[in-house]
């Protein structure tokens, strides 16, 4: 889930070689993919989205019937660390090379 189209489309050019990216711009965008017969590895989690706080979907990636890992990338670099986010790191700090890790499961913490 990102907002900033421009850095979404970076995502996903920087990853289309490890992953098949959905891009979503909303919380219910993201409810909409979850509830569809596509089963998710991982999910990018923007914190702050147009509809609210990403944080909201937690719960529900976890009521998921398949593991989903959990990333969190945002502006916010004042994020509450929460164990069921693998890593949460900051856009202006990571390279597209350390997401890649991570989306791949190359890396397991960050923050």
């Amino acid at each position: 889930m990102e907002d900033d189209q421009d850095f979404a489309e970076i995502l996903q050019s920087g990853l289309c070689d490890i992953a098949d990216v959905r891009h979503v711009n909303s919380i219910a965008q993201a409810r909409a993919v979850m509830e569809g017969r596509e089963q998710l590895d991982v999910i990018i989690l923007d914190w702050s989205l147009p509809d609210g706080d990403a944080v909201c979907l937690l719960d529900e990636i976890e009521d998921l019937p398949y593991p989903v890992r959990i990333l969190g990338l945002s502006s916010d670099g004042q994020r509450a660390q929460d164990g069921r986010v693998s890593a949460n790191l900051v856009k202006s700090r990571a390279e597209l090379d350390t997401i890649a890790e991570h989306v791949a499961g190359h890396r397991t913490q960050a923050s």
